[in-house]
């Protein structure tokens, strides 16, 4: 005679799926059952906690690179190119395709070029700024940064162009306004 076990909250999962109350005659079946509930449970948690996981791990990753950019613009603005061109390379570890990261290093190979004046550089800086462009050309600093590549590349057309481009989006930036000027000043 079946009788049913005592409960004391919850589904009672023997009864639920008519297993005898012999234990002894039916472990394979309870046991072939309380592994497909944990794998029906899984199913149903695991992939919205894995969703949520990977969400987590991408916001950490792009948090990461925030920080990194941040960080190489405050080691370019103190002088160390070096340490300012390790982090943005580490940036774009993360995301080779972020224009602002591509910026970024396109201006640190300029500020190498002021520098040391080597040629390589100003090839490296129109590199990135071009990337950079590709991926957002409506951006007026990345078009900032490409008038300032040009214009030491001595190309007055693609510097006038890249900085009308810039005062579209800010006409009455003072900055922008003054690099027009000497662009209009070169040879």
């Amino acid at each position: 005679m079946n009788i049913p076990p005592k409960r004391e909250g919850g589904v009672n999962v023997e009864m639920f799926c008519g297993l005898s109350q012999n234990r002894k005659e039916e472990p394979m079946k309870r046991n072939i059952l309380l592994v497909f509930l944990v794998a029906i449970c899984a199913t149903i948690v695991l992939p919205s906690n894995f969703v949520f996981a990977e969400v987590k791990k991408e916001v950490s990753r792009m948090e990461e690179k925030i920080v990194l950019i941040k960080s190489s613009e405050d080691y370019m603005n103190k002088g160390d190119l070096v340490s300012a061109e390790t982090e943005i390379k580490k940036a774009l570890e993360i995301d080779k395709n972020d224009f602002f990261a591509l910026r970024v290093l396109a201006r640190i190979y300029a500020a190498w070029f002021e520098k040391t004046s080597d040629k390589k550089y100003l090839e490296l800086a129109q590199n990135e700024v071009e990337k950079s462009l590709k991926f957002a050309p409506e951006d007026p600093w990345c078009n900032v940064t490409a008038a300032v590549v040009y214009s030491y590349q001595n190309d007055k057309i693609k510097a006038a162009k890249a900085i009308e481009s810039a005062l579209k989006a800010e006409p009455t930036n003072k900055y922008m306004q003054d690099l027009k000027k000497k662009i209009q000043q070169l040879p």
